[in-house]
């Protein structure tokens, strides 16, 4: 048993839409303008590239960046050497997500995570990334196409426990 009590944090509160929906604002109504660009992924992957991205980004004034999780940089779910089966995350790509969020925050920017890439059930060019999906049967997932990602019980189950173990994990 304990107790807990919920106070107000030091920010202005999560970035959201404002009562006029042609802009942003903060929970506490103040006015937020996104200003910044898509650093999206490094060549690399490493958190120092990501941080001499946010550093420019700063320098200049931005409050905003996009990011993905994708297979050649940061992404949690894949294949490889190394990676955890399909149904776990790996927390090591998850410690340098934490950090980017870190970094940027760090910074006053803010982050737009995008959870997935089209190209993780691309099959052919440009860009494809499927024959490295752990849900596909070559690497001992469960489909035998990308397609079938959209109707497979076991991927929609195993899917909606990542998304909500990252809900979990980021949505502060």
């Amino acid at each position: 048993s304990g107790s807990l009590v919920a106070e107000a944090g030091p920010g202005a509160g999560f970035i959201r839409r404002s009562q006029d929906p042609r802009y942003f604002c903060h929970d506490d109504g103040s006015p937020y303008l996104a200003v910044g660009l898509n650093v999206c992924w490094t060549d690399d992957g490493g958190t120092h590239t990501y941080e001499r991205y946010l550093d420019a980004l700063a320098a200049e004034g931005a409050n905003w960046t996009r990011l993905w999780l994708i297979h050649w940089c940061i992404e949690p779910e894949w294949t490889g050497e190394g990676r955890p089966p399909l149904g776990q995350l790996d927390l090591g790509e998850l410690w340098r997500l934490d950090r980017v969020f870190d970094l940027a925050a760090e910074r006053g920017i803010a982050i737009q995570l995008c959870l997935e890439s089209f190209n993780k059930l691309r099959a052919r060019d440009p860009h494809p990334a499927y024959d490295g999906n752990p849900y596909a049967v070559e690497n001992g997932g469960m489909l035998a196409r990308p397609a079938d990602f959209l109707t497979d019980e076991t991927a929609r189950t195993l899917y909606r426990r990542k998304l909500g173990y990252l809900t979990a994990r980021y949505a502060w």
